[in-house]
Parts: C-alpha cells; sequence; structure tokens
C-alpha cells in the first residue's frame, strides 16, 4: 500500500511570487536609477563649473544642452508637448495633455504648481518663452512656447 501526499498550494501564491520578483526588481532598478542620477548631477556640476570659463554665449549654450541630458520624464515630456503645439500651450492644457503622454499624475496633490515649476526652470534656461494671450471674454492665460536654441 502507498500513501499519496497531494500538496495544494493557495491559488494566490503564483501571483505571490510575481508580485516579490517584481518589486526585487523594481528596487534594484530604483537602487541603479539612483546611481545614475547621482554620476549625472555630478557631470552636470562639472560642466557648469568649467563652462563659466568660457564666453557667454557658449558657456550659456553648453549649459542649456547639459540640462537637457536627463532622463526621459516629467520635464522631458513638458518640453516635447511644448515643442509640438504649434500655437503654444497653457499650464491647464499641459495637465490635460500629460496623462495621455505617459505621465502619471494621480501621486500629485497639485500637478499645476509641478507643471509651473518646470515651465519657470525651462524658460530660465531659454528653451522656451512665455506670452500673455488675451482672448475675447476671457482672463488672459500664459501660453507657452518653444525656443530655438543653437547647437555648439
Amino acid at each position: 500500500m502507498s500513501i499519496i501526499y497531494i500538496v495544494t498550494l493557495d491559488k494566490y501564491e503564483p501571483y505571490r511570487i510575481q508580485v516579490r520578483a517584481a518589486l526585487r526588481e523594481l528596487m534594484e532598478k530604483g537602487r541603479q536609477r539612483t546611481e545614475i542620477d547621482r554620476e549625472m548631477a555630478n557631470l552636470r556640476q562639472l560642466i557648469r563649473a568649467t563652462a563659466n570659463m568660457l564666453p557667454d554665449v557658449e558657456r550659456k549654450t553648453f549649459i542649456a544642452q547639459a540640462e537637457e541630458a536627463e532622463p526621459a520624464g516629467f520635464t522631458d515630456t513638458i518640453r516635447k508637448l511644448i515643442e509640438t503645439a504649434v500655437r503654444g500651450i497653457t499650464p491647464v492644457e499641459l495637465r490635460d495633455a500629460l496623462p495621455a503622454a505617459g505621465i502619471d499624475l494621480s501621486s500629485q496633490v497639485n500637478p499645476l504648481a509641478s507643471i509651473h515649476a518646470v515651465l519657470k526652470r525651462l524658460e530660465k534656461s531659454g528653451h522656451i518663452s512665455r506670452r500673455i494671450v488675451t482672448k475675447a471674454g476671457q482672463d488672459d492665460q500664459a501660453v507657452y512656447f518653444r525656443n530655438r536654441i543653437r547647437r555648439l
């Protein structure tokens, strides 16, 4: 007489295993990204410090190029949306377009504040310009347009 043991797994165990593996991979990717971000920040700092020895036009261009070299994400997506907006784009239009462009705004308490911070930085660096547009029967609106930056 032989005894057969039947082991039944919890029906959710395969999902737990998959989630644990994905979490491990996500944590590793986050660690790698942190290290890459740190290295990129160091390189940007080196570029800024060294570019300060150059004439103004070259310095500004090199610094702008260094700031462009960042991981695709929130800022890059905003920049691309502005570049493709033929008639310019408002901050509210940006907010509405970001989810379709792959940016999850659900974790942001006030996404417009983040958008305005990026717009201010892009404007200061010369990537974009802001114009106040008046439409009949509406409040004045800030509309953002891309600038062309000369590359060296």
